[in-house]
């Protein structure tokens, strides 16, 4: 099996790019148009002058004028090596994501682009099973070979809620910004199991305390044996959606590991799921 060495992110583009350019003073060289819909597409947004334009007013202050590159950045560019953009069945959205391809490609990032059919166009239930249906695509084609993140902070937040659903269901870390912090929120993934309830078993095992010392050691050599059904070891996988987390010894101020607040609220989610409904 091939050795993962990148980051892929799956990203979900909405409109922000072009609604601060808007707000600048550059904003009389795009016309506004009118909002594209599955039966009339086509509106003029979307032409080369008009990407160009964009991606130009990306050029500086990238994380500020895009949410969907402010969240991409905290990653580091250098660490993403493929991003794919899916966006909006509206001309507003392509044209979007087509600059920011454009800036991302500028950064040396490889980049995939498709336009989901009925995706924010006021077609919901088509929307919502095509962009199920390219994320599946998408995560099947490059699991073995990529880690994969899905970006749930651009478009719309029931689109969203899929994207969180799917990243569980294929145990794939999902994040979002939010406006107002600025700051990027990993989302806990939902109660799914992975592989045979291993993920559960070590939040468990966790859960009863830091560990430290030979604890800590032993507790890392287990579950780096134990893999995901993406390969990838139960301890790796903990760590890099922020399960583990650092802990220092009260007594010799020894380092070590606890389970995170995230972590226990995975565990507290798989006992709700399991509580029958009244």
């Amino acid at each position: 099996m091939p050795m993962k060495t990148a980051q892929m992110h799956m990203v979900t583009c909405g409109t922000s790019v072009l609604a601060n350019y808007r707000k600048d003073a550059g904003a009389k060289h795009i016309a506004a148009g009118e909002r594209s819909t599955v039966d009339d597409p086509a509106t003029g947004l979307v032409t080369p002058g008009n990407i160009t334009a964009l991606s130009s007013f990306l050029k500086t202050d990238a994380d500020k004028k895009s949410a969907e590159l402010n969240s991409i950045m905290k990653f580091g560019l250098d660490r993403v090596q493929h991003v794919y953009l899916l966006n909006t069945d509206t001309d507003e959205g392509e044209l979007c994501a087509a600059a920011i391809e454009a800036w991302l490609k500028g950064n040396r990032v490889l980049v995939d682009r498709k336009r989901i059919k009925g995706f924010g166009s006021g077609n919901f239930a088509d929307g919502l099973v095509n962009l199920r249906n390219a994320v599946v695509d998408i995560i099947k084609a490059n699991y073995k070979t990529h880690f994969l993140y899905l970006n749930c902070t651009g478009g719309f937040k029931p689109e969203a809620s899929m994207l969180v659903l799917l990243a569980s269901i294929f145990a794939i870390p999902a994040y979002y910004i939010y406006e107002t912090s600025r700051e990027l929120v990993m989302i806990p993934p939902l109660p799914i199991p992975v592989g045979k309830n291993l993920l559960k078993v070590a939040c468990e095992e966790l859960a009863r305390g830091p560990l430290f010392g030979k604890a800590c050691a032993g507790f890392k050599d287990k579950w780096t044996k134990q893999t995901t059904r993406g390969d990838e070891s139960i301890y790796d996988y903990m760590d890099r959606i922020g399960f583990i987390q650092e802990s220092t010894s009260t007594t010799d101020g020894s380092s070590g590991i606890r389970l995170s607040t995230t972590g226990r609220l995975y565990l507290e989610n798989y006992v709700l799921s399991l509580e029958s409904l009244p």
